[in-house]
């Protein structure tokens, strides 16, 4: 994992924002997706509330690791790019935003089109509620008994989150850690135990 992804920036609030320029109507709005799936969803939902619009035009973003923009019709690089800009420029991830336009009868340019479809974004993003989530990565900890108190000594001074713990057959701790932490957590529990407390890295990363 990048140092990026040890946090994210997701919106929390769904927005809509409009504004006409030269008779042409923009209308964006964004959506907190987790899956490109969903962003193929928000998107049909979209057209089918515009359906009478020429150009939907997008762009997301995914665990800043995927990523697609489109300029929909739109002359190359005035749309889905200029939407993309806008979402980095917020840091965003895990969003699409999706910008409307119904044509005015007047041609913008290519320059004050790309400017518009930026504007559009970038004034829907500035109205949204922003938040910031932490990567964890879940852990399992296998320990003895008379571990049990200082294992939960530096849970708490570590601000590990517990999601189980398990008593039979063995005693088992399973925990989510910081990312930015865990190879710190993990040493800890080997130097207290003399190495016999045992650690196991579950698959897949929670962002809280």
């Amino acid at each position: 994992m990048n140092e990026l992804n040890k946090s994210i920036k997701i919106i929390t609030t769904e927005n809509e924002f409009r504004f006409k320029e030269k008779g042409s109507e923009f209308i964006s709005y964004a959506f907190y997706i987790a899956s490109e799936e969903e962003a193929i969803e928000k998107l049909s939902l979209i057209k089918k509330k515009f359906y009478d619009a020429v150009h939907h035009c997008y762009a997301y973003s995914i665990n800043y690791e995927i990523s697609k923009y489109s300029d929909d019709g739109e002359p190359n690089g005035t749309a889905g790019i200029r939407i993309f800009n806008a979402i980095n420029h917020f840091g965003l991830t895990n969003i699409i935003v999706i910008v409307i336009r119904y044509f005015g009868g007047v041609k913008l340019g290519v320059g004050p089109l790309g400017k518009a479809y930026y504007f559009a974004a970038e004034q829907l993003l500035s109205g949204t509620t922003i938040n910031t989530k932490d990567a964890y990565q879940a852990l399992e900890i296998y320990y003895d008994y008379d571990q049990t108190s200082k294992i939960h000594y530096l849970i708490n001074q570590n601000k590990v989150k517990i999601e189980s713990i398990i008593y039979d057959p063995d005693l088992k701790i399973v925990c989510l850690v910081l990312i930015s932490e865990i190879d710190k957590f993990v040493s800890e529990l080997i130097d207290f135990s003399g190495g016999s407390i045992k650690t196991k890295i579950i698959n897949g990363i929670k962002y809280l």
